[in-house]
This record gives structure tokens, C-alpha cells and sequence, in this order.
């Protein structure tokens, strides 16, 4: 899914002070819009473009979330993006090793600990950006990102990984790694709060609660958190390349925490507080769930660095058994050819989707737009009409 040909020392970011080239970026997911993406794109700064700053905002807080597998944590304040940010700093910082530059993201220098001396086998190290507030918020194709302060989990993890993970065959699995988490976190924080469902959704129109753990929770392909059939959260992952056999992973997370049904930006997605109840307050919330997903991100990624087939074989059934998107019909967007629809009817050792398309062909997807569908009879039988559903 990354850019094939990419080599180590070219710098997969965004245009912003002191970025005189970029290399290729891989996104993976969209924070907005009915149909997810995988898009590989190029980012080239130009002399007009406007300048980013990469100073510390005036609101930056140190946090301590605990033992949560975390190098370093920060409340931004208001930011125009986490991942711009992160982006940024990371590609400006004066560090040759990308672990030291993730550990000591927030420190403005690698100083406070000493992460490369531990050899390769060292656990991955990550660091995690909060802000309630994002004025510049994106996600696939530089769309922007609904969100008002206190209302959404906004957060990018930052992970030092080995580059040829970040580019090798496994690579796929690390959005869907992301989205787990998430998930997984989500369910650990409702749980402890002793949240209930409020509504059990109808089987009609596709909202019943049907997840894994009967909580409506279940993965778009590759990533999206669904809740009772809407989208509930999204994910935006791209890549820093480095020399020095180690790069970094950029993972942005939005989930509409306690945006009003009436707020929400498309009819397809949905509020964590619409569903269940009672919620935290905003920010114990927040940092409930920062914890709870950072706990599980770092097994997940070094289980992916350690090669070999039986991370990817974890994840799949993983996926497999929350996926929300199997069963269900797909509009294809390839990136060079036709739309094309079928049934999504797995998911491959390499993350791509499998799809049965209604000409009877087989393919597997794992670059373009994969859009879940209303529901429909099947081809060529009576009544092959749209009822009443949401597109993903």
C-alpha cells in the first residue's frame, strides 16, 4: 500500500517550514465523506504555499496518561491538525534516528531518554498528540474534518517502526491495526463507565447491534469504527521515511464523541452519545480513551515488526470477526478504471478486500474507493430495488 520504489531518507510529509522536498505519503482512510479510500498521492512544497508553523503552540500541555505504553503525550490546545503538526515537527527535527525523534517529539529534543541504544528488538516507541479543537482538520484527499471543541476524540499517534515494514507486504495490516485499537480501546472505556446501549437499532434498515460483542461496534474495511451501521469514527495514517532502517508511522484518530444529531456533517455518520449512556465528562473521556488505545496499539505494531505470517494471520481474524463491511454490497472506485459493484466476501493475508463482482469476476482491492452500499435484492431477481439504508 505504500509507494513501491520509495527509498529510505525521502520524506513522506506535508509542505511546511523547513520541508524543501517531500516524498511519497500513503493514506490510507478518510476522516470524512461516504466512501473510504486507500489513496497514494506525492506532496511537493511550493514556493507560494503558505507557510505552517512548526513552533510549539501557545497551549501545548505535557500529559500523564499513566503506564500506558506511551514515550511522551501532549495536549496541543488548538492546532490546525494533529497530523499536520506531528508531520511537520517530526520532518524538521534536527535527529537522525526516528525513534529519537518520536520519543522526544514534545521535548523539542531527544535529551530525556535514550531509545536507539537498545537495538532493534527494543519495544516500538511511540508518542501520542491530543487537541480539543483542530482549525485545519483533513482526511482523504485533503477534505476537511467537522469538529467543534469538546465534542470529538481528536489524536495522532506518532510510532517508530522498521522501514521495511513501512513499506513491505505487511504494511496494509497497519490501518486495520489502528482501527482495532480504537475499537477495542472504545469497549474498554464504555465498559468502565458502566455506559449502556440506549437504542437496539432494527435489522431493516441495517442498525442493528450486531458487533462481535452485541454493542453495534464493528470495522469498515480497512478501518472505520461503525456504531449500529454509521460511521462512528475514522482513521488517517501516512509515513515519514528515514534512513537509518527505522521510519515513522502517523495515525490520526477522529471520533464524534458528543456531536448533536443535528451537527453531524453526513447523514451516514453518527455520535457516541447517541448511542450509549451515561457518558464521562469530555475530557476524562478523552484521556480514558488515549490510554485505553495506546495500551493496545504497541503489542499490535510489534507483533507486525517482527515479521512473519502469524501477526498478519492474528490480524485478519481480528478483522474477520468484527468486519462490518463483509456480506454486504461494494461500489469499486479503482483508480484508473470504471466504478464496478459486487459482495465484499473476505479479507486476504495481505488486508486487501476480496469482492465478487456481479459479473461473476473475482478481485481484491487494496488501493481506490470502497463505498458499502444501501441494501439491495441481488442482481437480476425481482424487487432489485434501493430500501431504505446508509451508504459508508
Amino acid at each position: 500500500m505504500f509507494a513501491q520504489g520509495a527509498r529510505p531518507g525521502e520524506r513522506a510529509g506535508l509542505c511546511g517550514a523547513g520541508t524543501k522536498h517531500a516524498g511519497p505519503i500513503c493514506r490510507w482512510e478518510a476522516f470524512g465523506g461516504r466512501l473510504l479510500s486507500i489513496t497514494l498521492v506525492f506532496v511537493h512544497t511550493h514556493d507560494h504555499a503558505e507557510p505552517a508553523s512548526n513552533q510549539r503552540p501557545a497551549g501545548l500541555r505535557v500529559l500523564d496518561l499513566g503506564d500506558c505504553g506511551l514515550a511522551s503525550v501532549a495536549d496541543l490546545g488548538v492546532v490546525d491538525s494533529t497530523n499536520s503538526y506531528l508531520a511537520r515537527v517530526l520532518a524538521d527535527s534536527p535527529l537522525e534516528d526516528a525513534r529519537e525523534r518520536v520519543a522526544g517529539v514534545f521535548a523539542g529534543d531527544g535529551s530525556e531518554r535514550s531509545v536507539t541504544e537498545a537495538g532493534p528488538a527494543a519495544p516500538i516507541v511511540l508518542s501520542l498528540a491530543l487537541t480539543d479543537d483542530q482549525t485545519r482538520g483533513r482526511g482523504r484527499l485533503d477534505r476537511s474534518w467537522y469538529s467543534r471543541a469538546g465534542q470529538s476524540f481528536l489524536g495522532t499517534w506518532a510510532a517508530a517502526l522498521p522501514t521495511d515494514l513501512l513499506t513491505g507486504p505487511a504494511s496494509g495490516w497497519l490501518p486495520t491495526a489502528v482501527g482495532l485499537s480504537l475499537m477495542e480501546g472504545l469497549r474498554e472505556v464504555l465498559a468502565s463507565c458502566g455506559a449502556q446501549a440506549l437504542d437496539q437499532g432494527s435489522p431493516d434498515d441495517g442498525t442493528a447491534r450486531d458487533g462481535l460483542e452485541g454493542d453495534g461496534l464493528a470495522l469498515k474495511w480497512p478501518n472505520d469504527v461503525f456504531c449500529a451501521g454509521r460511521k462512528l469514527a475514522g482513521v488517517l495514517c501516512e509515513s515519514l521515511l528515514m534512513e537509518g532502517g527505522w521510519s515513522i508511522l502517523i495515525a490520526g484518530v477522529g471520533l464524534n464523541l458528543f456531536v448533536p444529531a443535528d451537527d453531524l456533517p453526513i447523514a451516514g455518520s453518527t455520535s457516541l452519545q447517541l448511542h450509549f449512556g451515561p457518558l464521562p465528562a469530555y475530557r476524562p473521556l478523552r484521556d480514558g480513551l488515549a490510554r485505553a488505545v495506546s495500551t493496545r496499539l504497541p503489542a499490535r505494531l510489534t507483533d507486525l515488526a517482527a515479521g512473519g505470517d502469524e501477526a498478519r494471520l492474528s490480524l485478519r481474524q481480528q478483522a474477520l470477526a468484527n468486519s462490518w463491511t463483509l456480506g454486504r454490497r461494494v461500489r469499486v472506485n479503482p483508480v484508473a478504471a470504471a466504478a464496478v459493484e459486487g459482495k465484499a466476501l473476505g479479507i486476504g493475508l495481505d488486508a486487501s478486500l476480496e469482492v465478487l463482482l456481479d459479473d461473476g469476476r473475482r478481485i481484491n482491492v487494496s488501493t481506490g474507493d470502497v463505498g458499502v452500499l444501501p441494501e439491495l435484492a441481488e442482481p437480476g431477481q425481482a424487487g432489485d430495488k434501493r430500501v431504505k439504508g446508509q451508504r459508508g
